[in-house]
């Protein structure tokens, strides 16, 4: 731990790893940069944190202050980490990742952690990312150039009731009666009470209602529960939140409202109400729970009423997949964060994998092949260009997989976009396929396997396609032996501040990773992921708005956030190399 006398060492240390982030964003009030010798000491020497020097083989190579959260009071059981800062020299090595780790060894009673850092850093973001620590989506923007983002790393682990918990849960109710309760009802009242709250009572409740319980340490510190109002659909109560009282004023309550909120009880009702004790009345008037009918008087059993209305209308959401759906959403990132005008769109859907067979397809081959051999299109100038099936076909050096093929078709996300990005004068989609793929679909074209009519067999009717379908390997066993990755991204050109500019947003992909994660393909988890976070976006009321909407018409920043924190980890590319498109059949003709 660092003390007073040690002082400039670690002012030292700081701004020397500050210092280039300030030259980047020259963030004078809030720079660690330009922080004085006397302010680092009088944190250092404040009683409600604790400095400490990091250490590398010996060496005094950066420091990390941790301190009790401040907020309406000192939260006992909640750290705050300030910016871990190492010299550059140092950075790059793993040690912040380490740090970190260590910071949780030191401090195991913390029930939760919480940070800031710069947005646009987005290699810190993915390390506290990597540790745990999810965005909370408050922003503070410090200038132009730079947005302090906050981070929390909840250590309370949550799960449904089992009926092994009955005991457990039957305590800390009991406890929260006699020792916080009975301040508002009076000890008699709640020893009664606290005499029929054994198991048996939480077992019946549990049988009627979605119980959950959250634990800390190996022990439950908290619980609540959610129900339909009288068997309504419409309509939902929300019952029994309790924490230990210990612990109370640490943000337990809170996680468990949270949690109760994501319920399918809460997410399908228009009205929710609570029977609320006088104890916990203003608790859930802090989450915009109100009395109900405005009626502010305690009912028969002694409880306030209380309800909050959901508004109504239902979000529909088309086409969650990697494309469509994740390169819909990084149009609409690249537009929000980026551009003020985008003017071109260029879909890149590479796979690179090897799945050792002669002939096979990633999925559905009757969909598959159905698109692969139709027409092409793309949409230029506000109209639309059909292309013949391969007609234009363009060489593009992936970032791990390498230089490949891929040839010009229709996707349906192209149809949107048209729509959709404002000022746009051409969008395009192109996927990549090896020679041997291709001969081979040829061949099969040209022998009639393609075909979706039926023919006649003796006496039979029979689709081609389908009986192609049955005789080639089905693509969920291609997991195990398919190796190498896949890169999917957009390029974009457009305008920022009257000057032109042009990025790259991709994912790459491990086949391998993915099937040792799920036992999959790349291509299944590419498609499996976005469609849960599309899912939860909508569960969750970060996308909420009545109607049917494409992926790019909502906020992109959560779902973006999203594809780091579940397996599929963007990155952006400034002024990448452009697609130059050419026909198969005679390489001298470019499309302009």
């Amino acid at each position: 731990m660092v003390t007073e006398d040690e002082a400039e060492c670690l002012h030292r240390l700081q701004v020397e790893a500050f210092m280039p982030l300030y030259e980047k964003y020259q963030d004078d009030d809030t720079s660690p940069a330009k922080e004085s010798l006397k302010r680092v000491t009088e944190k250092i020497i404040d009683t409600n944190s604790d400095y400490y020097f990091v250490v590398f083989h010996g060496e005094k190579v950066g420091g990390v202050r941790v301190s009790r959260h401040k907020g309406e009071k000192v939260y006992k059981d909640v750290n705050w980490i300030s910016p871990i800062f190492i010299i550059p020299e140092f950075q790059n090595k793993g040690i912040a990742s380490t740090v970190i780790e260590q910071l949780f060894d030191t401090y195991p009673d913390t029930i939760e952690w919480r940070l800031d850092t710069i947005k646009q850093e987005k290699g810190n973001c993915h390390l506290y990312e990597k540790c745990d620590f999810v965005r909370t989506g408050e922003e503070i923007v410090v200038n132009k150039k730079m947005t302090l983002v906050k981070y929390v790393k909840n250590c309370i682990s949550v799960r449904r009731f089992t009926e092994e918990d009955a005991e457990e849960v039957s305590k800390l109710v009991v406890r929260n009666f006699l020792e916080v309760n009975s301040k508002d009802y009076g000890i008699a009242a709640m020893e009664k009470l606290a005499k029929v709250y054994d198991s048996g009572k939480v077992l019946n409740i549990a049988n009627y209602a979605h119980m959950y319980v959250f634990k800390w340490n190996g022990k439950i510190v908290g619980t609540g529960l959610i129900s339909s109002f009288w068997g309504s659909k419409t309509e939902s109560i929300l019952l029994t939140i309790f924490v230990l009282p210990e612990l109370h004023g640490n943000g337990i309550g809170r996680k468990i409202i949270n949690t109760l909120e994501q319920d399918e009880f809460y997410v399908r009702a228009t009205r929710i109400e609570i029977p609320a004790s006088i104890t916990a009345t203003e608790f859930y008037r802090k989450f915009g729970y109100d009395y109900k009918n405005g009626v502010k008087e305690l009912d028969e059993e002694h409880h306030y009423r209380l309800e909050k209305f959901k508004e109504a209308g239902l979000t529909a959401i088309l086409g969650s997949g990697f494309d469509p759906g994740v390169t819909s959403v990084y149009s609409a990132y690249a537009l929000k964060h980026y551009f003020d005008e985008i003017h071109t769109i260029d879909i890149l859907d590479c796979n690179g994998g090897d799945h050792g067979y002669p002939f096979a397809t990633n999925f559905n081959p009757e969909i598959n092949l159905r698109e692969v051999s139709a027409n092409g299109s793309y949409w230029t100038d506000g109209h639309w260009v059909e292309t013949k099936p391969m007609e234009w076909r363009a060489q593009y050096n992936f970032d791990q997989v390498g230089e490949k093929d891929m040839y010009l078709l229709h996707h349906e996300e192209i149809e949107s976009l048209a729509k959709n990005i404002p000022g746009i004068k051409r969008i395009r989609f192109f996927m990549t396929f090896g020679q041997s793929y291709l001969t081979h679909m040829k061949c099969l074209e040209d022998v009639g396997m393609l075909r979706t009519d039926p023919i006649m067999v003796d006496g039979k009717e029979i689709v081609p396609i389908q009986v192609l379908k049955e005789l080639l390997p089905d693509p969920a066993s291609l997991g195990p032996r398919t190796v190498g990755k896949t890169n999917i991204g957009c390029i974009f050109t457009g305008v920022k501040d009257g000057k032109e500019k042009s990025i790259y947003i991709y994912n790459v992909c491990d086949h391998q990773e993915c099937y040792k994660e799920v036992e999959s393909q790349a291509i299944s988890y590419t498609t499996g992921v976005p469609a849960m976070i599309g899912a939860m976006m909508v569960v969750k009321g970060l996308w909420k708005k009545p109607g049917v909407f494409n992926l790019e018409e909502m906020d992109p920043d959560p779902y973006m956030e999203a594809l780091n924190k579940f397996g599929l980890p963007w990155q952006v590319v400034e002024n990448p190399v452009p697609v130059d498109c050419y026909k198969t059949e005679d390489e001298s003709v470019h499309m302009d």
